[in-house]
């Protein structure tokens, strides 16, 4: 046995990774009606609405639209627990103004904190690491249900944390951060760090098994990946679903055959200078099957998905009728 390979840290397992490039997004009509439609899904609820509306105001934000770049990575430890991590990157002010993120923890040092740990608190002229202890009731709950839920479900311990430039990192984990081991990157991850980082995407995401509701009828999608690309004036969309078995990729081919038959009918009932753009991203929308992994491809002119975002707005599913 090799003493070298007995010596490495234990990897963690990457369970769910999610990219946004809102940056890459403002540079072409098709990217700005994506970004529109994914702040406009981050309004639309009342709740939601009412949690940015708080952070902007307590913490000096401007969020959704000074973010550039969001990046959540989920992972299990071994042993048991979650280790997962968040990060905001902002635009910045113009004219040497205070950033996003030195106002951010300029207001977060102001607060009346309990359990916030100073030994893991580290200043420097612009902002200041802040380690919380619990993080039920140290991590003020604004800052917590503006997360996704799963971000810290299965930790104890949660770190907000500045990286140049102008970025914020949440790190939330079952164990303490004194105790927490110098892990090794898995592949996996990797990989997955340098397919988003490709600059013509502008999503990308894997993500596990997760129960929706559409129209009624109640579904579980299996996990996979999903990326939307956009280079030389064409949106190209890739989403693999890994199913259970082939019993199941069959009925989500079935599924996604009826979806494209719908939105193809639909289509053919709207006005001339509507339904050529739609039926141009239906009709490029293929679906096939390899086993138990059920593969969707869209390839369409991004003039015409810029057509289709304005009119269908359900391609998204809605945030209210999705459980994480």
């Amino acid at each position: 046995m090799n003493p070298d390979r007995t010596s490495e840290p234990p990897a963690l397992c990457l369970n769910s990774f999610d990219y946004f490039n809102f940056s890459g997004m403002k540079k072409s009509p098709a990217g700005k009606a994506l970004r529109e439609r994914i702040f406009y899904d981050l309004k639309i609820s009342p709740d939601t609405e009412a949690l940015i509306k708080n952070l902007n105001e307590n913490y000096a934000l401007n969020v959704p639209e000074s973010v550039e770049r969001a990046v959540i990575a989920q992972f299990s430890l071994p042993g048991g627990g979650n280790f997962n991590t968040a990060e905001f990157k902002f635009s910045q002010k113009p004219g040497g103004q205070k950033s996003y993120v030195e106002g951010f923890f300029e207001k977060l040092s102001q607060r009346e904190l309990s359990g916030v740990d100073s030994a893991g608190r580290h200043n420097s002229k612009k902002s200041a690491t802040m380690c919380f202890g619990d993080q039920a009731s140290a991590f003020p709950p604004e800052l917590a249900k503006n997360l996704p839920k799963a971000f810290l479900e299965n930790t104890e311990y949660v770190s907000v944390a500045p990286m140049p430039p102008d970025t914020l990192i949440v790190i939330a984990t079952a164990k303490t951060f004194s105790e927490i081991p110098k892990f090794r990157k898995t592949e996996s991850y990797i990989q997955t760090l340098a397919c988003a980082s490709r600059p013509e995407i502008l999503v990308y995401r894997q993500f596990e098994r997760r129960a929706t509701e559409i129209a009624g009828l109640a579904l579980s999608f299996p996990p996979g990946e999903f990326a939307i690309t956009e280079k030389d004036d064409r949106i190209r969309i890739y989403v693999d679903f890994r199913c259970r078995d082939s019993q199941e990729a069959v009925f989500m081919e079935h599924f996604f055959l009826r979806f494209k038959l719908s939105l193809n009918q639909s289509a053919e009932k709207q006005p001339e200078n509507v339904r050529a753009p739609l039926l141009s991203v239906g009709s490029s929308l293929s679906i096939s099957r390899e086993d138990a992994t059920l593969k969707l491809r869209i390839d369409c002119a991004s003039k015409d998905f810029s057509a289709f975002l304005n009119w269908r707005s359900s391609w998204f599913p809605n945030p209210k009728k999705t459980k994480r």
